[in-house]
């Protein structure tokens, strides 16, 4: 029988798994009460630390950066909107930090959100294949010029947000040797889900991102993976993956995606993928068009009514939006992050988020990842992870000290 703290668990992931079913701030509002509910029972459990009250600041300081553009904002509703999504942030971060008390909660909230996901993701991956062999649609996929996976989200984008993440949970987790109980055919499968999930999105940002954190696993562990063992492993797989596209290539699934591919692609190059170049000009000439936008920007959502169209990218649009001390805030944050999963010196992984960040600054090329949950959840994992390894090293060294 599961435990209560388990349940909790597979409740608040169910919730932000699938908020593509619930009304519209449904979820910010029951997640509003689980973090209540958290603060009235384990108050006297939790203590904040500098690097919680770090993350609690910058959100602060940018949204009074925001609310300079309240007498200005073309639309003063949009803008509380997108202050409100780094409330929610908060929220998630509070959540996460009332929550997980030690490495142990941690782990099993991380492990919970694996299985979830993996869950969503199969599923969704099958109803695709059912769409292109039989018509059939459901909720899991969005038919329109292409075919996308969208989950449980309505959006492919941000469900593939939600892959990358559970993907660099994955990758961080073996990393840092974070005990997962799982078998190696079981880890390999639930990539090999995970990558199919991203693929049939058809995100392009996301395909990038995900490509980037194979690509500095696979450097960060050519010790462990260059092995007579493991060559001979991934020499089968590629053999038998050959093979098995010879069988299927005339098979109308295997086309039918191909078909979807080749479309996103020729977008990029010649739809609307290529204009996002456009957009992001006349974001930059915005930006430069008086010293108070350059400063504090047009406001949080307001580009929309300068443009028509979203930035599509998460870091011209903070600029745009927040100006100049929006940006320097994100910068600070980002470094701050970086500082807790990665040892730059020793080039050596820290941190089980350390994928999930790379792959959220990657995709923030093409999106504004940095007012999703999945961002503050990966910024919440990251700093409570830091928390809790250091309260076990202190703990550590005191005993050590007190047997010396």
């Amino acid at each position: 029988m599961l435990a209560p703290s388990n349940l909790i668990n597979i409740f608040i992931v169910f919730l932000l798994t699938s908020r593509g079913l619930f009304p519209g701030y449904t979820v910010e509002f029951i997640l509003l009460v689980i973090l209540l509910t958290l603060i009235l029972l384990k108050s006297k459990k939790v203590k904040f630390k500098h690097n919680d009250l770090m993350i609690i600041g910058i959100v602060i300081l940018t949204n009074v950066t925001l609310a300079f553009n309240i007498f200005y904002a073309k639309n003063i509703f949009e803008l509380l909107i997108y202050m409100g999504y780094y409330l929610v942030g908060i929220m998630i971060f509070l959540i996460i930090k009332f929550k997980c008390l030690n490495l142990i909660n941690l782990c099993s909230f991380l492990k919970t959100y694996i299985i979830v996901t993996s869950i969503i993701c199969l599923f969704t991956n099958i109803s695709f294949l059912i769409y292109t062999t039989t018509g059939y649609s459901t909720i899991l996929i969005h038919v329109g010029q292409t075919v996308r996976a969208v989950g449980l989200f309505g959006n492919p984008n941000y469900y593939s947000i939600l892959l990358l993440m559970v993907l660099g949970f994955l990758y961080g987790m073996s990393n840092i040797k974070l005990n997962l109980n799982l078998d190696k055919r079981v880890y390999l499968l639930l990539i090999f889900n995970l990558f199919l999930g991203v693929f049939l999105t058809f995100s392009r940002g996301a395909l990038v991102a995900m490509i980037i954190i194979t690509i500095i696993y696979f450097f960060l562990n050519l010790r462990k993976y260059f092995k007579f063992r493991y060559i001979s492993l991934v020499s089968l797989a590629f053999f038998s993956l050959f093979f098995l596209m010879e069988t299927i290539i005339d098979t109308t699934v295997f086309k039918s995606i191909v078909e979807q591919f080749i479309i996103r692609i020729e977008n990029a190059i010649y739809g609307d993928g290529a204009g996002r170049y456009d957009i992001w000009e006349v974001a930059l000439e915005l930006f430069a068009q008086n010293l108070w936008i350059t400063i504090f920007g047009i406001g949080g959502n307001q580009f929309t009514y300068y443009s028509n169209h979203h930035p599509h990218n998460g870091y011209i649009g903070t600029l745009v939006e927040s100006g100049l001390v929006g940006a320097i805030l994100l910068l600070i944050l980002s470094v701050f992050i970086f500082t807790k999963i990665f040892n730059l010196p020793k080039l050596k992984v820290i941190s089980p988020m350390f994928y999930s960040v790379i792959a959220m600054y990657f995709m923030a090329l093409s999106n504004d990842v940095f007012i999703v949950k999945e961002f503050w959840i990966i910024v919440g994992v990251a700093t409570i992870y830091s928390n809790l390894v250091r309260e076990n090293s202190n703990e550590e060294s005191r005993i050590t000290t007190s047997v010396g």
